[in-house]
């Protein structure tokens, strides 16, 4: 299932009692979204960062959660500031995601959701 506003998500939550998610924006879509309400924001950090960006991405996870069964839901998510890519070792030449690489490069983010 596509959502507008989110590029790439892994999932995670091995282990724990909640299920997370590491989401990267589709920076773009939210660019020409902001622009269209008469908002600017400049660079993925600064977008990453944002309130609006955290609540457009909140209400797409909130619908896909409604969907869901109460222990398949997202309960912690983080918005990263890059996309995965095969040149940082976190996508394969097939672009499928190295879950293990993921959680090891952003354990740090991982720990601050719980």
């Amino acid at each position: 299932m596509t959502r507008p506003f989110i590029a790439q998500v892994c999932l995670g939550g091995d282990g724990c009692k909640y299920i997370n998610a590491l989401i990267v924006p589709d920076f773009e879509t939210i660019r020409r979204h902001l622009r269209q309400k008469g908002q600017n924001h400049d660079g993925p950090d600064g977008l990453a960062e944002s309130p609006v960006v955290r609540e457009l991405i909140q209400k797409q996870v909130d619908t896909v959660n409604a969907a869901l069964a109460r222990y398949e839901q997202i309960k912690y998510f983080a918005v990263l500031k890059e996309p995965f890519s095969e040149e940082t070792g976190e996508l394969t030449p097939s672009l499928k995601m190295k879950r293990r690489v993921i959680t090891e490069k952003y354990k740090d983010v991982i720990a601050g959701m719980y």
